[in-house]
């Protein structure tokens, strides 16, 4: 079958899983895009400001929007509402589903509102909360510029957590595209402001871009979408609504079960600035997006795709398609998500090198420290952002979030000794300690309430994966060694092919290794990322 998805989805869930692969492949190119963009972001910023103390207050001012943006971009709101929003559309009632969005979105602006407010009153306690190690007085300017930009920030939650609720509704009409440009528009819009800032009001324009994209993209950008399938928007806020209490129940646990990696992201960056003020902020924050890019291209990507159909399977009581579309999405995820992991701990020096221009060899050293330890916790978080939605789908969030807070209490019980050990790498091995904890339990967790989840054809592909594996790990270590002993470390020229002759090379053996030794999660990942006619249900 090889214009197809597996074999065994290609009988009673042929059309289920075509439209999966097709939305699938959707939502990770777009990932791809938003997390390409993302990078972007962070590299004019380094351009820009290189070295400067400012560039750690900016990122540190950042925590707390990001944390909610990602949390929103994650699906924590949507995964919250979709499942209820969902059920209302496949029995007809339409009034009711309008309704209960309505309700929901105004009581969110109403909350929203006030908790921005309280953030703004009290940036500087959440500053110190963020920043522990700039309260001396030899970081006082550091301390007050971020409480500045933090202020500015805050309003851009408002309309974060409001775009959240629009993205659900369009997700539960099956409409993947408006949720997915929202991210790449953001970026674009702050890199837009980092381009101009040092003519201007440097990083105080782009913290004001912050509110100003997430209203254009969160918001504005999903309501034409949503206006074409009917959305109706109601006068109504009931706090007792039937419809709304659902959906709290939820939201209020998906939104920590979600959040996890991001609290452990806050928290761990906190302690950066502790254990190494003068640079531990900004290498932490450059190592953190890189190892994520392909966390959300990847695990994300296919969860958020995944998840409407694992809702929709709960739902109608379909305990062989669920299982059947959680193992493509956990056998997928793992084919794709082991080579750039390989690539982020061998290609670690040239990928920041290429990236981020402006810093020193002492941040460049320190960045990549961090992204060696980083890159251990790829393949582990990519698998949660399944798993989690797994639970989620089966309206069980309380699993997830008792689990995720486990990693959590694993990452701080490890992430103090190791950091004043290790330094910043320290801190990040202990995430990548954490979400190998997370997702270890989980999974163990999901096996005993399924009763079965097509385990042994998982553990069949890891299996012939591993040959592949291990000859993409070898050549991509073997070029590079070549490449840069013939063209050095410095020089646009060499920093090009130093990131992209290995990771070519490399990628070429493993798809032939995969094909020699039958990976079938080969063709799967065909069809996520190229065949695009597998969209249509």
């Amino acid at each position: 079958m090889s214009d197809d998805i597996p074999t065994d989805l290609e009988q009673p869930g042929q059309q289920s899983t075509r439209g999966l692969a097709g939305a699938a492949a959707l939502m990770m190119m777009a990932t791809l895009l938003s997390a390409i963009t993302g990078l972007i972001r962070a590299s004019a910023l380094t351009w820009h400001y290189g070295d400067t103390p400012d560039l750690n207050a900016y990122f540190q001012a950042f925590r707390i929007p990001d944390f909610v943006y990602f949390l929103v971009a994650g699906g924590a709101m949507r995964t919250g509402f979709v499942p209820i929003f969902s059920e209302y559309l496949a029995r007809g009632d339409r009034e009711r589903a309008w309704r209960t969005f309505s309700n929901t979105l105004w009581i969110l602006a109403l909350v929203a509102t006030v908790v921005v407010a309280l953030g703004m009153v009290f940036a500087r306690p959440l500053t110190v909360l963020v920043a522990p190690g700039w309260r001396g007085p030899e970081y006082r300017s550091l301390f007050d510029l971020t409480t500045t930009l933090m202020r500015i920030m805050f309003p851009a939650e408002i309309f974060m957590l409001l775009g959240g609720l629009l993205m659900g509704a369009l997700n539960a009409h099956k409409h993947f595209l408006m949720p997915a440009l929202g991210p790449i528009c953001y970026n674009l819009l702050i890199i837009a402001a980092a381009l101009v800032s040092p003519r201007l009001w440097g990083l105080k324009t782009v913290a004001l871009a912050v509110p100003l994209a997430a209203l254009l993209c969160d918001v504005l950008l999903q309501t034409p979408a949503l206006r074409r399938r009917g959305a109706r928007l109601l006068a109504v806020l009931d706090f007792h609504d039937e419809g709304f209490r659902r959906v709290l129940r939820l939201a209020v646990p998906v939104i920590f079960g979600l959040a996890i990696a991001e609290i452990i992201t806050v928290f761990t960056s906190s302690l950066a600035t502790w254990v190494d003020p003068a640079n531990g902020s900004t290498a932490f924050e450059l190592a953190n997006r890189l190892w994520k890019f392909p966390t959300r291209f990847i695990g994300a990507g296919i969860a958020i795709a995944v998840f409407a159909y694992l809702a929709d399977h709960y739902a109608r009581d379909d305990h062989k398609g669920f299982r059947r579309d959680f193992s493509f999405g956990m056998r997928s995820t793992l084919f794709l998500s082991v080579p750039p992991a390989l690539i982020m701990l061998i290609l670690r020096e040239p990928i920041i090198r290429l990236l981020y221009p402006g810093l020193s060899p002492e941040r460049i050293a320190v960045t990549g420290e961090a992204l060696f330890w980083y890159s251990l916790g790829i393949v582990p978080l990519s698998l949660v952002y399944i798993l989690a939605r797994a639970f989620y789908a089966r309206h069980d969030t309380l699993t997830a979030v008792w689990v995720g807070g486990t990693s959590v209490v694993v990452c701080a019980l490890v992430a103090v000794p190791l950091g004043l050990a290790m330094g910043v790498g320290g801190l990040a091995l202990a995430t990548s300690v954490a979400n190998l904890a997370n997702a270890g339990l989980l999974a163990w967790l999901l096996q005993r309430r399924v009763g079965g989840l097509d385990g042994r054809r998982i553990w069949n592909s890891v299996v012939r994966q591993a040959v592949p594996v291990v000859g993409f790990g070898v050549v991509c270590w073997l070029t590079l060694g070549l490449t840069v002993g013939y063209l050095g470390m410095t020089g646009v020229q060499a920093k090009l092919v130093n990131v992209f002759v290995p990771m070519a090379v490399a990628t070429v053996v493993f798809v032939l290794l995969a094909w020699l030794f039958r990976v079938e999660e080969l063709n799967s990942a065909w069809n996520l990322l190229i065949r695009k006619q597998a969209r249509n249900r």
